[in-house]
Order: C-alpha cells, then sequence, then structure tokens
C-alpha cells in the first residue's frame, strides 16, 4: 500500500434546505438537497510513523484538532486502532464559511484516504459512521453520487439517481457566515408543501422546482449585501439565485457553460469573488 495519496475534494451546493426544528443534541433536524460541484480542495495525506500533523495553505484555519481534517484523522485512529500517523497536507480552493461544505469535504477525503494508506479496508457504512461524528454534511461526501436528499442533521444521505447535470456561477461576497450563526438565527418557514415532491426522486422538472432556503430570510435581514448580490445577478443574468446552505456564497444554474458565461462577464470587477462549476 502506498504511503502517499493525493484527493480532491469537491465543494458543494444546496438546491433545497428546509430546516425543521432543533433537536436535543443542539443541532437542526433538515430536509436538504446536496449537489457536488467541480470546485476542490486537494488533501494529501503521507504516512508517518506516529501522531498527526497539518499543514493549510490558508492563514487563519487551525492546524491542530480544531480542523475537521486533523479530527478526521484522529477519530479514525482511535475508532480502528491504528498506531501509525499521518501528515495532512490542504491546499484550499474551496471559499471557507461560504456555505460550500469545504471542510467537511476536506474530512471525509481523510477518512477515505486513511482507509487506504492505513490499510484499514473498513466497509463505506463504517467510514460513514465515522463522519458522522465529525460533522453534519461530511457523509455526502463519502457517497458516489452526484445529487442527494440529506435527513435528520443531513448526515442521513438518500442519493438522488440522474444523468442530469448543471453549470453554476457562484459568487462569494467579501464576508463569511459561520453555520452556528446561522442557525442559532433561522427561524423555519411553516407547512411542508414540498415534502412529498422531494421524497419522490427525481422527475423531469425536479431540479427547476425545488430551489428553496430557509435560512436565506434572517441571513439577508443581517447581511443585507447578500440581498444586494441577488438583484445584481438577477438584473445582469435574468436569473433566479440562491444562497447556498448558510452562506455567504449565492449561485445560480445554468444548462451549459455558455449561457453562465454572460453573467461571469457582468460580475467582474464587483466586490465578489466568481467561481464556476459544474455538477462532478
Amino acid at each position: 500500500m502506498k504511503g502517499t495519496i493525493t484527493l480532491a475534494a469537491p465543494a458543494k451546493i444546496n438546491l433545497f434546505l428546509k430546516v425543521i426544528g432543533r433537536r436535543r443534541d443542539g443541532y437542526h433536524n433538515i430536509v436538504t438537497i446536496f449537489e457536488k460541484i467541480g470546485l476542490y480542495d486537494t488533501v494529501t495525506l503521507k504516512k508517518a510513523p506516529e501522531g498527526i500533523s497539518l499543514h493549510c495553505d490558508t492563514e487563519g484555519l487551525p492546524h491542530g484538532e480544531g480542523n475537521t481534517a486533523h479530527k478526521a484523522a484522529g477519530l479514525m485512529k482511535k475508532k480502528f486502532g491504528i498506531r501509525s500517523g499521518v501528515h495532512i497536507s490542504i491546499k484550499k480552493r474551496i471559499p471557507v464559511a461560504a456555505g460550500l461544505g469545504g471542510g467537511s469535504s476536506d474530512a471525509a477525503s481523510v477518512i477515505s484516504g486513511l482507509n487506504k494508506i492505513w490499510g484499514i479496508n473498513a466497509s463505506l457504512e463504517a467510514l460513514i459512521a465515522v463522519a458522522a461524528e465529525i460533522g453534519s454534511d461530511v457523509p455526502f461526501f463519502l457517497h458516489d453520487t452526484h445529487f442527494a436528499l440529506g435527513l435528520g442533521r443531513g448526515d442521513k444521505i438518500m442519493p438522488i439517481k440522474t444523468g442530469r447535470k448543471f453549470w453554476h456561477v457562484i459568487a462569494k461576497p467579501s464576508f463569511s457566515i459561520s453555520s452556528k450563526e446561522a442557525y442559532d438565527i433561522v427561524r423555519p418557514a411553516r407547512g411542508d408543501r414540498m415534502m412529498p415532491f422531494l421524497l419522490k426522486g427525481s422527475t423531469p422538472d425536479y431540479f427547476d422546482k425545488i430551489m428553496y432556503n430557509d435560512l436565506e430570510k434572517e441571513i439577508i435581514n443581517r447581511y443585507p449585501a447578500i440581498g444586494r448580490l441577488k438583484s445584481l445577478i438577477k438584473s445582469i443574468g435574468g436569473r433566479e439565485s440562491l444562497m447556498s446552505g448558510s452562506g455567504s456564497c449565492v449561485f445560480t444554474t445554468f444548462n451549459t457553460r455558455e449561457e453562465a458565461s454572460g453573467l461571469i462577464e457582468g460580475l467582474k470587477g464587483r466586490d465578489v469573488k466568481v467561481f464556476l462549476a459544474r455538477t462532478n
């Protein structure tokens, strides 16, 4: 077994996010539609005699147990009784605290990679159990699926089988928002009119009807710049946009790269970082 492995850790967006209510463990029960997209961090794992070390090329991120990737390695070591160590190197491309799941994807890559270089050979179910202890989004990234329905706190995954793929223009404002802040201020909308439709799975117009985010209204009240960004996107591209997860990124959906190019041009020179990514 090779002692070094490099993995591409994809970002995600939430095409749909409904908050059901707070749980006894402090998390919230949600219903969400995840989509993996082609915007990646690069995670390299190098087997070491002992211990866990981590280097990240982005300033301000923790390098110890406060980093989800480091936490994932520690839990894998504990759960499977591993004596070997690992050095983790992360090249960040996914914006931090942006609703794109970069930290969760990095952690999932560590779990998957260590399963190989440490020779654990655990089942997917066993790895998902570890992932669920790290964070709510982490199990999704272990599944080999483009789209999935997420239930519970987002850790119960039901893959959605479809050959459909999209192009997304993703705009990141100059500020970030923590998941904790977003969920602390959310006021879930009443009603569950979308639930029967969501649980039916993919239909030809499925993805065109589901775009919704319960977190968006209160976040925009606190961060009006997100509302202005959505209006700007609509004025330039004629498209509705949605905040992904807990924000602060806002995305739009197109069927072709050519359709997306006009919006990208229109956002140049604005106080936002712009990414183009296809369904991964």
